[in-house]
């Protein structure tokens, strides 16, 4: 069961990062990466809660 929420939450972080990226890409790109960086922790934080 607990594959299925970590496939949910990849695709869930994926968009959020891919969606911001393209958000703040005109003004700053390290906004970009430290917020992709943020979602692989809650991704990675979720993952071992559920392990």
């Amino acid at each position: 069961m607990y594959k299925l929420f970590l496939v949910l939450w990849l695709v869930m972080a994926g968009n959020l990062a891919l969606g911001y990226a393209r958000y703040v890409h005109d003004d700053e790109n390290n906004k970009a990466g430290a917020f992709a960086v943020f979602a692989l922790v809650i991704l990675a934080a979720g993952a071992v809660y559920m392990a």
